[in-house]
């Protein structure tokens, strides 16, 4: 199973009871789990680099490798038309 979707089908979306966490009401606590469960799957020097890289681009390390895979897809062909023009529009606005 994919880390961030271990993470998110731990929570309720929204939590009405107040008790626990969920991924709405707790969005720091959420995102510091993921990035526990990425760094476990994810060679360390790999991680550390990635990290550094984010940091260079003022991205967080989750936006870096969301970034990373959407250019990947791009350039392979695999990424629908509509989802490439909304990619470019984004590259554009940087």
């Amino acid at each position: 199973m994919c880390a961030l979707c271990h993470v998110a089908s731990k929570y309720p979306y929204d939590n009405f009871d107040e008790e626990g966490y969920s991924l709405r009401g707790n969005t720091e606590e959420i995102a510091k789990e993921l990035a526990s469960e990425l760094q476990e799957r994810i060679e360390p020097n790999l991680y550390a680099a990635l990290e550094r890289w984010a940091a260079d681009e003022f991205r967080s390390v989750n936006a870096h490798i969301e970034f990373l895979l959407r250019q990947a897809l791009i350039k392979a062909g695999r990424l629908p038309l509509s989802e490439k023009e909304r990619f470019v529009q984004i590259e554009q606005e940087e």
